[in-house]
């Protein structure tokens, strides 16, 4: 083989790669795509909170970790919305329920709180997670599809709207996320 045919060779074996850095510069200098789709890319942040007895309806009762309960919650600045939900009970008593409100608290009493959303639980065949049912009862609620906006600059916390029967040793999440930016992806040759 002469060094020309080498070189056309080598030439036609690095095109392809060549041809999708060029694109992919092309997409970083604000042209437009060259084979892939724009996706969101999103920061994430959970807000996780605990009833460590019994719950009791209409009660602003979960703790963010050190004992303290009441109409407090966590700090949001802006943009961020919930995508998802979850409960997880060590113990739920058959035949019970429960509605857990989502709630941005403007000051640490209940005239200024507002619900965002609710998790319900219809009774202890409601968890969607394996291994869920009387005891170490677990369901998510995937809100992707229409997710929850939070308020900028909001203080978001849990409410026990409504109970019946008994649930014990609780915990109770939002997943929040918010956008950062768009990129667009393309798959790997």
């Amino acid at each position: 083989m002469s060094l020309t045919q080498k070189v056309q060779s080598l030439v036609a074996a690095f095109t392809p790669k060549l041809n999708q850095l060029n694109d992919r510069v092309s997409v970083l200098e604000g042209g437009g795509p060259p084979n892939g789709a724009l996706t969101t890319i999103y920061e994430y942040r959970d807000i996780v909170a605990e009833e460590a007895s019994g719950m009791t309806a209409n009660e602003a009762e979960w703790s963010y970790g050190n004992g303290s309960v009441g109409y407090i919650g966590l700090p949001f600045d802006v943009g961020w919305e919930i995508y998802g939900l979850f409960i997880n009970a060590d113990t739920f008593i058959n035949g019970s329920s429960v509605d857990v409100d989502v709630m941005r608290y403007d000051s640490a009493s209940s005239t200024t709180a507002h619900q965002l959303t609710t998790l319900s639980v219809a009774d202890q065949d409601d968890g969607n997670i394996t291994g869920s049912g009387q005891n170490h009862f677990s369901k998510f609620v995937d809100l992707r599809d229409a997710p929850v906006a939070i308020p900028d600059m909001s203080l978001v916390g849990f409410f026990t709207r409504a109970l019946s029967g008994s649930i014990s040793d609780v915990r109770v999440g939002a997943l929040c996320r918010r956008p950062i930016g768009q990129v667009y992806l393309q798959p790997l040759p």
